[in-house]
């Protein structure tokens, strides 16, 4: 959650969010709507766009969205599909453990059989 003492914000929130999506298996760098966005195989994930402030957006299990349904760093949460995808605002987040797992998250959902056994048995990632 932001506000805890001795965590801050990055200075390039779409440096952190590159490095953390680009360090798993078979993902690929794009653009959609004319911002970045990060898919495994077809299916999207994770991007990073402007909606009204920057934003972090990724696709998380619908339970874990509606938990984020009153973090400070919400900007929207939209149905799209079948997914849930949450967006963050980018200066608000301190903790980039926690958006790497959410990025996790989003790519279990999004990745096929094989790139899924890339992956193996990483839970997260670390700052």
């Amino acid at each position: 959650m932001a506000g805890r003492p001795g965590r801050r914000a990055v200075a390039d929130p779409l440096g952190k969010l590159r490095e953390i999506c680009l360090a798993l298996p078979d993902v690929v760098e794009g653009e959609a709507w004319g911002h970045p966005v990060w898919r495994v195989g077809k299916s999207l994930f994770a991007g990073y766009g402007l909606q009204g402030r920057w934003c972090v957006n990724v696709k998380l299990e619908e339970p874990h969205a509606d938990l984020l349904r009153n973090d400070p760093r919400l900007v929207s949460t939209t149905l799209w599909g079948r997914n849930r995808w949450v967006s963050l605002e980018a200066a608000k987040i301190e903790e980039w453990a926690e958006i790497a797992d959410m990025v996790l998250e989003g790519y279990r959902m999004s990745a096929g059989k094989r790139s899924l056994a890339k992956l193996g048995d990483r839970r997260g990632q670390k700052e």
